[in-house]
């Protein structure tokens, strides 16, 4: 066992890297790629961190180069020279897969998006806390890691603040040297706030406001209170910075876009001075007035129980104009009262009421169904459930009320009971289910507390029956019925068909301009029969493809669209012949041979129960199976039934691609393809497949490229020539040009960043190029390095992009030398600009970046210049060229060329030549 000494603490964090395993990392990574999107945040002022944000972002978005870690190990970790590491350490670090290849799983800048390392670094984090040798000694290890000046820096803060977020309340305490026993709400805020936000200085307000909501709701979910404690303390001016940030989340119905009124903005607004000389005129209630006074504030943000929340908040408050309540009534209440009813004022004061206490109480020494005895008394008082449901949910979390959750659910239950649950449901009871006064009520209820209303109610349609084609009709009829039913059942229609094509559905992102699935229902039921006199001819069925393909070109969604329209006896003709169509791999005419593979023949034998569960691939070609129509139905049906990694569908379908990817990757002679026949090979059915499954067709490709572990520099000399004519794989080059550079890829290929990897590729290959340079220098690698920097001055991404090519025998020049450390003097003296000729240093002072490069490597000063970079080391007593490590050797000649350019040795620094 290796004992690590607590003056070393910033080893374990790097070490803990080891603890993750391939499986660890790949199960993050899964379950992170499966999380849905949530509406954005609105923007937040934040405040400013002892460090700037932009290294922050380093850890957190594109972090962790693999040739970091790596070169830390070769280099008997230099970074750490002042630290006492044991060789029994060191040995042991180089048998670790951190030292490895291996290693790759963990590169998070390279080719990994932000949600994955993410999560990589909360698995860490995790891992840290459960080994017993880095559990006790974490404070340390983050500690020491934050006074490093490299990479470790941001990494110790981006592990921390997830241990920050994960530790329970007792260990806060401890950390934070607070007293457990906090009994006042005020002092509970007063203590932790200022806390967390001053000694936690890295923390950033989104993190700040999580860790704060969490241990505050652990105490009461009573938003209001809170809400109303921490407006008390800042209004007197006893709070710490984020006020605005946690008032915002503790009184926001749901998270809103970017620019929408928030509650601060609002409890501003409704204590302002201005306001009172507007409307504060009305000594009485008017009326007029007051509905002025809530159209006024809608038009500022159309979340009513957020309004109202403030103004029951402020019903106290001395600042507030007299009439607020009467506004809080039209809020909750907008149209005219008839029969038996109470305004929500009046509501709230009976439900806060001794009488209400007295009325509970009674009921609990008597009756079994407390909540739904209570909810009948409430609705004796008023018959206005809608209006009882608003304030109930307002009051639901109030400490002294417990029993209101208890009569919101009761009023939930009764809403959406619509009878047992059954299979099929008739036409005419769906439709009086959704003309229920019921229905209505919590339709528009769910508008105003969630941001995803409609799946709410789709989700109460199913529990009355699973007969989707049914609720589909009738959801339809209702949106052509009235302007208000087709307010409320549009966006409930379209969460249904989004669930067939198995895509994710927001209300609140969803509009009328973008109900893409309804237009192609509803072009589907003109095919209907009975409502067209004939079958749909060859050209209908092409109209109608070529219809669909101007709304999306998303054929997967059409895919999954038709096969499920297929089940339907109504349209089933139609559908079924869309659907071949769709999934057909060649061209469609009139008369097809009646033999030839179609879609739906195919889906029927993989869908077939009787179909063995040891099929092989092999079995399907035996049945004249088309390869690339069955990837895509096997693709489609995993999609739209979420099917499992040891599924059938998925085993067949993952052959299939590796079968493929081991073909086009091991051509020798892909430089023969021919652009107009590639459909037919291995490479043109990936490239096929990739663009039916997959948002990112080149992405996608790339990854089941790597899955091959080749030698990827002969495989972009193989494509290079047939992507100048092809789209598809110039994409791929592109994506694996940019995996090479530690940079993602978005899809475009028109960067130019792209476009001087590919001219830099190209002079590389160019054997006529250097055998004409090489008569006037010795030196192949001398004359790459200058034509690459006159490509572009990124010494970083050359590093990195020769680093990839450095094994290719197939160029003419020795790439490999270019990596070495004995050839990194001349490497970064020639892309700094470094005359050899007159031995000086030909570069503009804001130009010269060796430190740029150093960053990948054991210096990670993160300095932006030389001069800063030697004047810091000077300062400090530090020789520069031991405490940055064997790297430094070139700078050093650099600077004993030059000592007047670069001010260190001279005791009275002489002015440069080169300003």
């Amino acid at each position: 066992m290796i004992v690590i000494p607590s003056h070393c603490c910033i080893l374990p964090l790097v070490w803990g890297l080891t603890l993750l395993t391939t499986a660890e990392a790949t199960t993050v990574r899964d379950t992170v790629s499966n999380a849905v999107a949530v509406v954005p945040n609105q923007q937040m002022k934040t405040h400013t961190p002892s460090r700037p944000d932009g290294d922050r972002e380093l850890v957190e978005e594109r972090v962790f180069p693999t040739s970091t870690m790596t070169e830390l190990v070769e280099h008997e970790l230099q970074p750490f020279a002042d630290t006492f590491v044991s060789k029994k350490v060191i040995d042991q670090l180089h048998m670790m897969k951190y030292a490895s290849n291996e290693m790759e799983h963990y590169d998070f800048v390279d080719d990994k998006a932000p949600k994955d390392q993410k999560a990589a670094i909360a698995t860490l984090c995790d891992s840290l806390k459960d080994y017993k040798l880095t559990q006790p000694i974490l404070p340390k290890i983050f500690a020491t890691g934050k006074t490093e000046k490299n990479i470790f820096h941001d990494f110790a803060i981006a592990v921390e603040r997830k241990w920050w977020l994960s530790i329970s309340t007792s260990e806060m305490y401890e950390a934070l040297g607070m007293p457990s026993g906090i009994d006042e709400h005020e002092n509970f805020v007063k203590q932790l706030g200022p806390l967390i936000w001053d000694k936690v200085d890295f923390f950033e307000e989104e993190d700040f406001v999580e860790l704060m909501l969490t241990k505050m709701r652990e105490r009461s979910k009573d938003e209001i209170m809170w809400a109303h404690l921490i407006y008390k303390m800042q209004s007197e001016g006893n709070f710490f910075k984020p006020y605005n940030a946690l008032f915002n989340n503790l009184l926001r119905t749901y998270d809103t876009t970017t620019g929408a009124y928030t509650p601060i903005d609002a409890v501003n607004l409704l204590t302002n001075p201005g306001l009172r000389s507007v409307y504060g005129s009305a000594l009485i209630a008017d009326e007029s007035v007051c509905i002025k006074l809530r159209g006024n504030l809608l038009e500022l943000s159309q979340d009513e129980l957020m309004w109202a929340k403030l103004m029951y908040m402020l019903r106290d408050d001395d600042r507030a104009i007299t009439f607020y309540p009467y506004v809080f009534d039209k809020l909750l209440v907008p149209y005219k009262l008839e029969g038996r009813q109470l305004l929500p004022s009046q509501a709230i004061t009976y439900l806060t009421s001794q009488d209400f206490v007295l009325e509970y109480e009674s009921l609990i020494a008597t009756a079994n169904d407390v909540d739904a005895l209570l909810l009948k008394k409430l609705i004796e008082i008023s018959e206005d459930t809608f209006m009882w449901a608003k304030v109930l949910y307002m009051l639901r979390n109030d400490e002294s009320l417990n029993v209101i959750p208890g009569i919101l659910n009761n009023l939930m239950d009764r809403w959406t009971n619509f009878g047992a649950h059954t299979e099929q449901i008739s036409l005419q009871e769906s439709y009086e289910v959704l003309a229920s006064t019921n229905l209505l009520s919590f339709s528009l209820f769910k508008r105003l507390i969630n941001d995803n209303s409609d799946v709410s109610v789709l989700k109460v349609l199913r529990m009355r029956s699973t007969d989707e084609f049914t609720w589909a009709g009738a959801l339809y009829y209702y949106t052509k019925e009235s302007e208000l039913y087709s307010y409320i059942f549009s966006g409930v229609l379209d969460a249904l068909l989004h669930s067939w094509v198995a895509k994710p559905y927001n209300s609140v992102a969803a509009t009328e301009s973008n109900r893409i699935l309804i237009s192609a229902y509803e072009l589907m039921l003109n095919w209907v029969p009975g409502i067209m006199s004939h079958q749909p001819t060859f050209s209908d069925l092409d109209n109608i493809l070529i219809t669909l393909r101007s709304h999306s070109k998303d054929d997967l969604m059409w895919a999954c669209f038709m096969y499920k329209l297929k089940h339907n006896i109504e349209f089933s003709s139609v559908a079924s012949k869309v659907f071949d169509m769709l999934l057909s791999t060649g061209k469609i005419t009139k008369k097809m041979p009646a033999q030839h593979p179609t879609a739906s023949r195919c889906i029927a034998i993989l869908t077939d129960p009787s179909l063995p569960s040891t099929t092989k691939v092999e079995t399907l070609k035996e049945s004249s199976f088309d390869e690339l129509m069955s990837a895509k139905l096997l693709h489609m049906l995993r999609t739209m039934y979420n099917e499992q990694a040891d599924s059938l569908h998925n085993k067949l379908l993952q052959s299939l691609l590796e079968n493929w990817t081991i073909i086009w990757t091991r051509k020798k002679n892909l430089k023969k393809y021919r652009s107009d026949s590639l459909e037919k090979t291995s490479l043109g059915k990936m490239i096929a497949f990739a663009k039916f499954s997959s948002d990112n067709p080149s992405e996608f490709l790339l990854k089941e490229l790597q899955k091959q572990k080749i030698n990827e520099a002969t495989f972009a000399v193989q494509i290079r020539e047939l992507s100048k004519s092809n789209d598809d794989i110039e994409g791929l080059l592109c994506a694996l040009f940019q995996s090479w550079i530690g940079k993602p890829f978005d899809g475009g290929v028109k960067s130019e960043e792209f476009a001087r990897l590919k001219t830099a590729f190209d002079l590389l290959n160019d054997h006529s190029h250097w055998q004409e340079w090489q008569k006037l220098d010795d030196k192949d690698f001398s004359l790459v390095l200058r034509n690459l920097s006159e490509i572009s001055n990124d010494e970083l991404m050359w590093y990195r992009f020769l680093r990839k090519l450095q094994y290719d025998t197939s160029f003419s020049v020795s790439l490999a030398e270019l990596t070495q450390p004995e050839a990194l003097q001349e490497t970064v003296c020639l892309l700094s600009h470094f005359d050899v000729a007159t031995s000086k240093c030909l570069a503009p002072k804001a130009e010269c970046g060796f430190c740029k490069f150093m960053k990948a490597g054991p210096c990670g000063k993160g300095f932006s210049t030389w001069e800063t970079c030697l004047d810091d080391c000077k300062k400090s007593g530090d020789d520069f060229i031991e405490k940055c490590g064997p790297q430094t050797l070139a700078l050093r000649d650099c600077v004993e060329a030059n000592p007047e350019y670069y001010h260190v040795w001279n005791d009275s620094p002489e002015q440069s030549d080169i300003e």
